[in-house]
């Protein structure tokens, strides 16, 4: 979907600083601590366009804390006003490039890292753009916690198996993997089942959806 650029977003996303929006323009690294109301784990969704996944996620579980990062301030401006009209203390957005994450958080703030259906960056000269390779890996690696939890999801199969491979170069541990994930029957209540708007669209086309489950226990100095 295409979202028109306009000059007042930023204003408008400035209405819910505090509440579900924060502005890390002025600041160089982000206080966990301040910016919830409640001490808790805290799980971030990198690329979490109108936050339907990740505000399913803060409704199901009141006892962890969502973070939500997207560069596009239209899509972000959805998902912070969806979270503002539930009220919801769990769940913030923020807008910054996600290669700069180990600049925003402290050295295990994260306990996991949801990527849902990150661009693929194709051509091979931007293969250190996507988000599971291993430049990106690495940065994870350092803001999470002894979890050391990712989890990705994905329509395009050579991403997936390019992410595959930069985590076994890295030695890092495979928890799951599913090739066809809607193939499968899930407890009524398995967040497997949580759909992202772009998901949604590629099960419209019967397309499979592939997903893996990772500890990023590896070697960051490859």
């Amino acid at each position: 979907m295409r979202y028109r650029k306009a000059k007042n977003y930023k204003e408008k996303l400035s209405v819910f600083e505090g509440k579900t929006y924060i502005d890390l323009s002025s600041i160089t690294k982000l206080d966990i601590k301040e910016a919830y109301t409640k001490n808790q784990p805290l799980m971030l969704e990198i690329g979490c366009g109108k936050g339907g996944f990740l505000l399913e996620l803060a409704r199901r579980n009141p006892e962890v804390n969502y973070l939500g990062i997207e560069k596009n301030d239209a899509l972000l401006l959805e998902a912070v006003t969806k979270a503002s009209e539930e009220n919801l203390d769990n769940i913030k957005f923020v807008s910054f490039d996600a290669s700069k994450i180990e600049v925003f958080f402290n050295k295990g703030d994260v306990c996991r890292i949801y990527l849902n259906f990150s661009d693929p960056w194709p051509k091979a000269r931007h293969h250190r753009r996507r988000l599971t390779s291993r430049c990106f890996l690495s940065k994870y690696t350092e803001v999470l916690n002894e979890s050391k939890s990712l989890i990705f999801k994905t329509d395009n199969r050579n991403l997936f198996e390019f992410t595959l491979l930069e985590l076994s170069a890295r030695k890092d541990s495979l928890i799951s993997v599913d090739l066809d994930l809607h193939s499968k029957d899930f407890e009524p209540d398995d967040e497997r089942l949580i759909l992202t708007e772009y998901e949604k669209r590629f099960m419209a086309q019967k397309l499979p959806i592939y997903r893996l489950e990772a500890q990023l226990l590896g070697n960051n100095r490859l």
